[in-house]
């Protein structure tokens, strides 16, 4: 057998299963020399993305061999993290711009391009060990995410879907927070972990009754009234106007998709044929947005006889004029 083909033998299982990517020190363990890789790179058969790494194709690479790519050129103990993290276990549709790399605190890798590197002394205790392409637990990779999150609708939505799509649990998430002394977001956190683990919708009720009905001065709904019509099951309304005909029903719930609205087509006929006006709200917009919830609730109760008024929260306050007069 050519010495080639022997070669080939030992380099191209392990290439294969880093998505067509070799360290240096990973091509000359199966017998290649320095000089073989420079030809192969100057024939353009391999590339170097980065300094001692080659990539052993031609032409555009894959999101997986850029994310080998980096975690070889960051060295010893790289995880994938993150955004990058996230689009591996399909917590995010897409891969993200630059490919996230967390590294053992004690390295100090050098800039490369198209990758952003953290470091972190908590990385052999986060990594997953099942994945071939390593990265970090999914329970982990949700609270680096919620950590870095600029805005609330951003934590609502990676606990939303991870939970929804079972790659964790609230109590998994729970014990991974607890582990952390500094984490951003906590409270927001802790409020949907609660809603996820016993499906009540208390805290985003609570949130309702202080961001919406206080904060604007609008009418105290009824909370989850026990309705039980004539010859049907028992059915809960979360926030019921009774006077002014009004049903506000609230989804705390991850197990909905959080792309996807609430339905419930059979409540929803029954609300409509009681001669009541059904209004739907999430977590989304109850954290995002409690002022636009608060208009439509105004002008629906206004709508339907109510006399008060509304008022603005704070200076900025979205409520529009109309609901204001």
């Amino acid at each position: 057998m050519a010495t080639a083909d022997r070669l080939r033998q030992q380099w191209e299982p392990l290439a294969v299963a880093q998505d067509g990517v070799l360290s240096r020190s990973q091509a000359l363990a199966c017998g290649l020399t320095d000089g073989m890789l420079e030809t192969e790179q100057r024939a353009r058969r391999w590339q170097r993305p980065f300094a001692g790494v080659y990539v052993t194709f031609s032409g555009p690479l894959p999101e997986r061999t850029k994310v080998w790519a980096a975690l070889l050129a960051a060295g010893r103990g790289a995880v994938a993290s993150h955004s990058t993290a996230a689009w591996l276990d399909g917590l995010r549709d897409g891969a993200p711009p630059e490919v996230w790399v967390t590294v053992p605190w004690s390295r100090r890798p050098n800039t490369l391009p198209g990758v952003h590197v953290r470091r972190s002394r908590h990385v052999p205790a986060r990594g997953h060990p099942g994945h071939t392409v390593p990265r970090t637990r999914v329970d982990d990779t949700v609270l680096d995410l919620v950590h870095d999150a600029s805005r609330a609708d951003e934590v609502v939505d990676i606990v939303t879907r991870a939970c929804q799509q079972r790659r964790t649990t609230a109590a998994r998430l729970r014990d991974a927070a607890a582990a952390r002394p500094r984490l951003r977001w906590r409270q927001l956190l802790a409020e949907l972990l609660e809603d996820v683990s016993d499906g009540a919708m208390s805290a985003l009720e609570r949130r309702w009754r202080r961001d919406v009905e206080r904060a604007h001065r609008l009418p105290q709904g009824e909370r989850n009234r026990l309705q039980r019509p004539s010859g049907g099951r028992s059915v809960y309304h979360d926030v019921r106007y009774l006077r002014w005909r009004a049903v506000v029903e609230l989804d705390g719930r991850a197990a909905h998709p959080f792309t996807e609205a609430f339905r419930d087509r059979a409540r929803d006929n029954r609300v409509v044929l009681a001669g009541q006006d059904p209004l739907r709200y999430g977590w989304h917009e109850v954290v995002t947005d409690a002022c636009a919830c608060a208009a439509d609730v105004a002008a629906l109760l206004q709508r339907n006889g109510w006399r008060g008024v509304a008022r603005r929260c704070r200076p900025g306050c979205r409520l529009p004029d109309a609901s204001r007069r």
